[in-house]
């Protein structure tokens, strides 16, 4: 669209002035408006690049395979990632999604998400919980069989994770 922005500009403004101004006018709209387009939905590092990671760690984790956030009570952060995590798992029905809550406080945020597939738990092993989110939260991870299969911080996580989780969990007929 911003092409097509700019090229109608440079059509329109074509009986107007010379060529030098309108290529300039035409160039200076195009990147003005480029750089407006990428202010307000920048492209992240996790778009683009797998930037997740598989530590050791010696918490026990679910048998079975599991999406599992770690959060903060009152983290802003974790809070604006269930609205997204909530609609991965209505894309995928096979998705089961845990949130462990860091720490002593209670958040009475988890409360109002109603579903099945989502269970909130305390997380009591913080040391082992701060080396795999490195101390950044929300933290989400792909489990099986009781091992981190791969994990990625609030900065990692993007559309190349997304799809890699929704393929994690996808059932092969």
């Amino acid at each position: 669209m911003i092409i097509v922005f700019s090229i109608l500009i440079f059509w329109i403004l074509k009986k107007l002035f010379p060529f030098k101004i309108r290529l300039f006018i035409g160039v200076f709209i195009f990147i003005t408006l480029t750089t407006c387009y990428f202010y307000v939905f920048p492209v992240y590092k996790g778009d683009l690049f797998d930037l997740g990671d598989q530590p050791k760690t010696k918490i026990k984790l679910p048998i079975n395979k599991r999406l599992i956030v770690f959060a903060l009570p009152g983290c802003p952060y974790c809070h604006e990632s269930v609205k997204y995590l909530q609609r991965l798992i209505e894309r995928n029905s096979n998705i089961e999604l845990e949130i462990w809550i860091t720490g002593e406080q209670e958040d009475l945020f988890y409360n109002s998400i109603i579903s099945d597939r989502v269970k909130i738990k305390a997380n009591i092993d913080s040391d082992e919980t701060f080396y795999i989110t490195n101390g950044v939260f929300p933290t989400f991870a792909i489990t099986k069989n009781g091992k981190l299969e791969k994990r990625w911080s609030n900065q990692s996580f993007g559309t190349r994770a997304l799809d890699e989780i929704e393929s994690f969990f996808e059932v092969h007929k």
